[in-house]
């Protein structure tokens, strides 16, 4: 900077010319701006300024060495090699040049007879003949760092295309979304149209229904009293028959001297022990009178008078205890009606002949004849449970619904009077406090074809009901038809599943199982997922995106490893077992440039914490996982290679001489 520098100064200083800097021997590129022939030189702590020519003058000055870089005058100092030959500066690549390729020796061995650079700079002095080998000696440095470079220029094409497929992906992702939400409320609009017409076609329906099951009840009243008017004829007839079968004297009246005659009206069964006393009360007369006529031949005594055997009334019905039956009584209290058939309460009408009041009743096992006033009379006799078809006395008894106006049915008879209405008709809760109405004509009412007029929509026409749906179209708004959605009518019973309830193939041979509900849940979860991707960081330009998806494999001794980027890591030993996840999708690190990710929350370890995962990203021209570690304890350390990691470095590291 004076204009001048003397012969001392660049004798003792030894310049020599590097990258076209001065520097003394000895200085590396980065501090040449530190030593200024000029001027006067300080000491890199400060403790002292000596002049310029006491720099590399073999006296060490500065406690901290730093006048002496190119001798070995001071004990602590640093000497470093940089005059490297032309042919190498030459021969290397400024792109895989970096400052590793120069090392540092301590300047204790400057000149000490022992080459420590490749170009033999730290011995200028001494004897020591010390060729230049850096050029060989980098021979494979120099092969391996134009392969990496190789490789980050193709990968870094690769990286490009990456970029763009993983622009496309999230704009991909946009218009899905945008798409599902347009479809979500098209579907809803859809729905409530559906509703809407749904709503006024039950109205319609249920405005004939009700019309029609006001003609039906008339028509079933009129039914009714007609059928009862002739079941009481019925009944009227049976009953004088019975009656003069009881009529034994045909006077008009039963008796119950007459009733007696009859066996199935003796509720105590002591009619026979009374006719068999009866004998023997004459036999023992007899006996007596026999007995007094021999005593009063041998003795002239009477002897002690036996005591007579005593006769027991039989027990008769409630029915004839005052004293006759009339045939009004008989037809009144006897007889129950149900369905023109007489038969007791729960039984069915097949069944209604094997229950006959003018005779015993016989177990349906026949293991016992009973009289017909036991059946139903809560006190079960039969093994079978025949004898009480209408309570509750029998375990195993079974209780008919007629169910007049709907489907007759049976159930257990443990369930009559239980408090629960199990028939329509409420009939099996005859005696409990249970308020069962008549069901079963509102229940039947759907076996029925409403019978009423359709008006169209648009109030232009006026249809019987039954052209509704008829596969011929009356109205100019198509009301009449709603078998048809919104698909055209072509396609309507064509063999394809058009609707996702497949109501479009109602009348063809095709089967279309219903998967609305499934469709539904499906869109939903699919937008989701869109969502959750949508707010992952995929880098700067999108170039991880591609990886969303793909899951990629490790194996070592014991385990397979598998890593599913921004999903999940996991692995599995490999003699079988079950899957360790070893991390869920968290993040990228701080300040890690998009080169280390970040998965957390995997399986616990025992007695220790939950398994967390890094993945450390590289440079590599195929998607590979090349290695996993576990540094530490439940931590993994994956290795994992990809084009994406490929980015295109334009600094260019500087050589020196």
């Amino acid at each position: 900077m004076s204009g001048f520098v003397t012969l001392g100064v660049l004798f003792s200083s030894i310049w020599l010319t590097s990258s076209d800097v001065l520097r003394p021997r000895g200085v590396s590129l980065m501090r040449a701006s530190l030593y200024q022939p000029a001027s006067e030189f300080t000491c890199f702590d400060g403790s002292l300024t000596i002049p310029f020519s006491y720099v590399n003058d073999d006296y060490c000055d500065c406690q901290d060495s730093s006048d002496e870089p190119g001798t070995s005058a001071c004990p602590n100092g640093t000497f470093h090699s940089h005059l490297l030959t032309r042919r190498f500066l030459i021969q290397i690549s400024a792109k895989t040049w970096n400052s590793s390729s120069q090392s540092d020796i301590p300047s204790s061995r400057v000149n000490d007879g022992i080459c420590d650079c490749c170009d033999g700079t730290d011995e200028y002095k001494s004897k020591k003949h010390c060729p230049d080998t850096c050029y060989e000696e980098g021979r494979s440095a120099r092969e391996e760092a134009e392969r990496l470079a190789e490789i980050q220029k193709q990968g870094n094409t690769i990286r490009e295309q990456l970029v763009i497929k993983g622009k496309q992906l999230k704009e991909e992702k946009k218009v899905r979304l945008e798409q599902l939400a347009k479809e979500e409320q098209e579907a809803e609009a859809i729905k409530e149209e559906k509703d809407e017409l749904k709503s006024r076609i039950e109205a319609m329906e249920n405005a004939a229904l009700k019309k029609y099951r006001e003609i039906e009840e008339k028509e079933r009243e009129e039914r009714e009293k007609q059928e009862k008017e002739e079941e009481r004829k019925r009944e009227w007839e049976e009953a004088k028959h019975h009656f003069k079968t009881f009529d034994l004297n045909k006077d008009g009246k039963i008796t119950k001297e007459e009733l007696q005659h009859f066996s199935e009206f003796d509720l105590n069964k002591h009619l026979q022990k009374a006719k068999k006393q009866a004998a023997q009360k004459e036999e023992y007369e007899k006996q007596q009178q026999l007995l007094k006529q021999q005593m009063e031949q041998m003795r002239g005594e009477v002897p002690e008078q036996i005591p007579e055997p005593q006769v027991q009334e039989p027990a008769l019905s409630p029915l004839v205890m005052s004293g006759f039956v009339t045939l009004g009584v008989l037809f009144s209290s006897i007889w129950l009606t149900s369905s023109d058939v007489l038969r007791p309460r729960g039984v069915s009408l097949m069944r209604a002949s094997l229950y006959q009041p003018a005779s015993e009743f016989t177990c349906f096992d026949g293991s016992l004849t009973i009289p017909f006033s036991y059946v139903n009379d809560d006190y079960c006799d039969c093994q079978d449970s025949s004898d009480e078809p209408g309570t509750s006395a029998c375990p195993n008894g079974t209780f008919h619904c007629m169910n007049i106006g709907f489907a007759a049915k049976d159930i257990p008879s443990s369930r009559v009077n239980d408090g629960i209405c199990d028939c329509c008709d409420g009939t099996d809760e005859y005696k409990s406090k249970k308020h069962c109405p008549d069901t079963c004509y509102e229940e039947g009412a759907s076996l029925y074809q409403p019978a009423s007029e359709f008006t169209c929509f648009d109030g232009s026409l006026t249809i019987p009901f039954s052209y509704v749906n008829d596969d011929y179209c009356d109205c100019q708004d198509s009301s009449d038809e709603p078998g048809t959605s919104d698909i055209p009518s072509s396609r309507v019973n064509d063999g394809i599943c058009d609707c996702c309830d497949g109501t479009d193939e109602y009348k063809s041979k095709k089967h279309c199982p219903d998967t609305c509900y499934e469709e539904g849940r499906s869109a939903q979860r699919e937008r989701k997922q869109i969502e959750e991707a949508m707010e992952k960081d995929y880098g700067p330009h999108e170039e991880f995106a591609f990886l969303e998806g793909e899951c990629y494999e490790y194996t070592d001794r014991e385990y397979n490893y598998k890593l599913c980027p921004f999903d999940e890591t996991s692995q599995r030993p490999k003699n079988g077992g079950a899957e360790t996840k070893l991390g869920n999708w968290g993040k990228w690190l701080e300040d890690s440039n998009y080169s280390v990710m970040f998965y957390d929350r995997g399986h616990t370890c025992w007695n220790g914490p939950q398994r967390t995962t890094h993945v450390r990203i590289k440079c590599g021209l195929e998607n590979e996982l090349i290695s996993v570690t576990e540094p530490n304890r439940c931590e993994y350390l994956f290795e994992f290679l990809t084009p994406a990691a490929c980015v295109s470095h334009s600094k260019e590291l500087h050589d020196e001489l």
